[in-house]
């Protein structure tokens, strides 16, 4: 049988299978008995009480890794539901400050304003020589102490 297995058929025939002699299945090779009783006491040795908690415990591990992934997964699809209600807020928030700030700007007219301080108050235009031009970098606003400026602000 094992030289028919290993030696070379020319030409196009398909070798016939081995037929038992209780039906028409192709013979199989069977294991021999020892290796047969290894395999069982080696799968026995496998499954014991042992093994059956090792498997229960990863088992739980895996389950309670894949149940605080899912709670991560829907804390973060909430946290970005909140960010889009804050950020539709805020866009709302800034059209109606806009709208009030172009509302105030219109209202203002700086020629009512000139003509009020000049008639009214008494006030006049500041000639060149009043004016006093002074570098202030990036500070926002200015302090006078006698004659001289000092810058001041948020730095």
């Amino acid at each position: 049988m094992s030289a028919q297995r290993n030696s070379y058929i020319y030409g196009t025939a398909v070798r016939k299978p081995e037929y038992t002699s209780y039906g028409r299945e192709p013979a199989r090779r069977r294991p021999a008995a020892g290796q047969a009783r290894r395999s069982r006491r080696r799968s026995r040795r496998n499954t014991g009480a042992g093994y059956t908690l090792f498997l229960l415990a990863a088992a739980m591990v895996i389950l309670l890794v894949c149940v605080s992934y899912i709670k991560a997964q829907v804390g973060v699809a909430g946290e970005k539901e909140k960010i889009g209600d804050l950020q539709s807020t805020l866009t709302s928030m800034q059209d109606e400050n806009e709208t009030h700030y172009n509302a105030i700007m219109d209202s203002v007219d700086l020629e009512e304003i000139k003509e009020r301080a000049t008639k009214d108050l008494g006030m006049n235009a500041a000639s060149a020589d009043q004016v006093i031009s002074v570098d202030s970098g990036t500070d926002e606003y200015m302090e006078q102490y006698g004659e001289s400026a000092v810058a001041s602000g948020n730095n």
